[in-house]
């Protein structure tokens, strides 16, 4: 019997489903043909429709899989009886598989301490934070909690660190009113965070040999010329309607000699095929073909003290490859949020206006000053919240 097929033949139908499961129970969880991801995948349905049949699955299975795990730790959370069973698993995994350690694993656990035994859900929210980015969905629920619960300082330092916006819903009306003149701070990076993004770069992408040799170069190329502003070519001149013509080659100049009359010394990172001669009043680096130009604009930033990058380029990749794992906040996102210049332009047929949009000369982010908490809700709006 092929239950495999007659399971996808289900999967859609929780009803049909269920039925099938029932009836051919014994059989499917001994059947060693039948890919364990599809089990999963039921257990998964079961668990949303049925929980105490979800965890008769699971009971039956014997799988030593990060999935498997998960999804026992989800289901056990589910349940005031079986809440401990869920415990015993993760810290199991602590113990024994640290490779499976991820927040999916400890979510489900903490949602159940909020719900079952609020006075233990704080020191485990404190515990995660220290092994994880957290975000809004991470802490809404502990503002709804009574305070004697929690320790507000500590709680607003994990948002501030974590970067974490949150809702001006989450907060009584007077709270909301406070008038203060307290100075707020902008929150540059370390230099040991620096450090440890420059390090991580290299362990991502000097891999390849040809990376490594171009940084080298471009290394030279800007020795001892003091070059504070690094401006992405590529993202400038395809900025308006995503094509490359006449236009994009003035947009791109426009924005160099813009950031030029303000101070600074500007050096355009752009792709060698776009060579042109109508730049040659510029100082631009050329980067070779098989290398992204954000590998030598992102690298030069790092490498300048207070320097800037312009582009607006969300450097999502590079995020998640080179931030510091070992620190549960995202170096490279408040590197980001301090270094990188992003602009708009207005275009006629012709001129070419730019605005240059640099760095808040505040970090927008939770800060505490003359013990009141000012707290970022969106829209650069702020609310003050003293205790």
């Amino acid at each position: 019997m092929n239950y495999s097929k007659d399971i996808y033949d289900k999967i859609n139908n929780y009803e049909e489903l269920y039925n099938y499961f029932e009836n051919n129970f014994d059989n499917i969880i001994s059947d060693k043909n039948i890919n364990k991801n599809l089990i999963f995948r039921v257990c998964h349905i079961m668990i949303q429709n049925n929980l105490d049949y979800a965890i008769k699955i699971l009971n039956k299975l014997e799988y030593d899989d990060y999935t498997y795990y998960s999804l026992k730790i989800n289901a056990y959370s589910k349940n005031y009886l079986n809440l401990n069973n869920a415990i015993d698993i993760l810290n199991n995994i602590e113990k024994t598989h640290k490779h499976f350690i991820k927040k999916r694993l400890y979510i489900p656990i903490m949602e159940a301490f909020i719900k079952w035994f609020p006075e233990k859900s704080f020191d485990f929210l404190v515990k995660i934070s220290k092994m994880f980015r957290l975000n809004y969905e991470d802490v809404y629920k502990f503002f709804k909690m009574d305070n004697k619960h929690i320790d507000i300082d500590i709680l607003f330092n994990i948002i501030s660190n974590n970067n974490i916006i949150l809702n001006k819903e989450l907060f009584n009306k007077e709270l909301l009113n406070i008038k203060c003149n307290c100075k707020l701070n902008k929150i540059n990076i370390t230099i040991t965070e620096t450090d440890t993004l420059i390090n991580n770069f290299k362990n991502e992408y000097f891999k390849n040999n040809l990376c490594e040799k171009e940084i080298k170069n471009i290394d030279n190329f800007c020795k001892n010329k003091n070059y504070n502003v690094f401006i992405d070519g590529a993202n400038i001149m395809f900025y308006y309607k995503r094509t490359i013509n006449s236009d994009s080659y003035k947009r791109l100049n426009n924005i160099y000699l813009h950031i030029k009359k303000m101070g600074y010394n500007p050096l355009i990172i752009l792709h060698k095929k776009h060579k042109n001669e109508i730049f040659k009043n510029m100082d631009i680096y050329y980067t070779p073909y098989g290398m992204n130009d954000d590998c030598f604009f992102l690298w030069m930033g790092l490498n300048t003290q207070n320097s800037y990058v312009i582009s607006n380029d969300k450097l999502t990749d590079h995020i998640f490859k080179i931030s510091n794992e070992e620190i549960f906040y995202n170096t490279l996102l408040k590197w980001i949020t301090n270094s990188v210049i992003t602009f708009n332009t207005y275009e006629t047929k012709d001129n070419i206006q730019i605005q240059l949009n640099f760095p808040n000369e505040i970090s927008y982010i939770a800060q505490k000053s003359n013990n009141i908490w000012h707290i970022p809700i969106g829209n650069n709006e702020w609310i003050h919240y003293t205790f």
